[in-house]
């Protein structure tokens, strides 16, 4: 190999840990509520003195942030970027935070458990799972190659291949953010009616985001607590579990039980997650 390709091959190496470095100074800026600081041009000492941070070590987040095209300096003064502003701002109408804080948190736990998730003997299949009730009431988990369901695209495009995908009528997305995987299932079928369960907290911002969208007449917004609370009293063609079951991995039986009471016979439950599920006993499909 030549020393051209040494230095793009390293080049790209360090652009995959810097990008992990960013995602982490994304993170600790929501912490701070810096992008909600920002909103008005400011000097370095006046945010540093209004969060209480060290002069120097936010200078050096502020320039991390200005190189990622985050915020923007102008003589002593730094404020958002247009980016920031747009989904960064929490007054912003397209504000995109919580699911970055969410994909944080998840990402956070994935790297806690990466170790264990290497040296564990299962195999990597294990970690994606996709489900349907038989005729006689049992869940059997059929495995799905772990990329499949690696981004929006592939996700939906896996969700698609799967048998008789196109009778659906009806979706619950448990814990599904603004919904932009339902908002993308139904651009695939038109017709799907999709309950979007979120946290009571949540519900106001993502109804909100959906007015007056082309996927407004398709959606409700539902405030639900997975813990707590038992799912709508329906039937569902589809139900979404994706990136929510990692956080809930003791009561992860109970808690699939009740989702799976409100499938319709034929129905799918798709579940995605990048920890290790736990080996379950056949689970009782109670909707006969």
């Amino acid at each position: 190999m030549n020393n051209k390709n040494l230095k793009q091959d390293f080049f790209n190496l360090k652009q995959m840990f810097d990008n992990m470095v960013v995602s982490r100074a994304i993170s600790i800026s929501f912490e701070l509520s810096l992008f909600s600081l920002l909103k008005s041009p400011m000097s370095l000492t006046e945010a540093a003195d209004s969060l209480k941070i060290d002069v120097g070590k936010l200078e050096a987040l502020f320039e991390l942030l200005e190189v990622c095209g985050l915020l923007k300096s102008e003589g002593d003064l730094w404020t958002n970027s247009p980016l920031s502003e747009a989904f960064l701002d929490p007054s912003s109408s397209s504000y995109q935070g919580n699911t970055l804080q969410y994909l944080t948190k998840k990402n956070m736990l994935v790297f806690d458990n990466m170790l264990g998730l290497l040296t564990d003997k299962t195999d990597g299949k294990e970690l994606l799972k996709v489900a349907q009730p038989t005729m006689n009431n049992h869940l059997p988990f059929i495995h799905s190659e772990r990329g499949n369901l690696g981004d929006l695209f592939s996700t939906i495009r896996f969700i698609t291949s799967l048998p008789d995908i196109e009778s659906s009528v009806s979706l619950c997305d448990v814990g599904g953010s603004t919904g932009y995987v339902s908002m993308a299932m139904i651009d695939h079928i038109p017709s799907l009616k999709v309950d979007l369960l979120e946290l009571p907290s949540q519900v106001s911002k993502i109804s909100n985001e959906l007015k007056g969208s082309e996927h407004e007449t398709n959606i409700s917004v539902i405030p639900h607590n997975i813990l707590k609370d038992s799912p709508p009293n329906k039937k569902y063609s589809v139900i979404l579990l994706l990136d929510v079951m990692f956080l809930f991995q003791d009561q992860f039986e109970e808690i699939l039980e009740k989702y799976v009471s409100t499938l319709q016979p034929s129905g799918w439950l798709i579940i995605r997650t990048l920890l290790k599920l736990p080996q379950l006993p056949p689970l009782t499909n109670a909707t006969n």
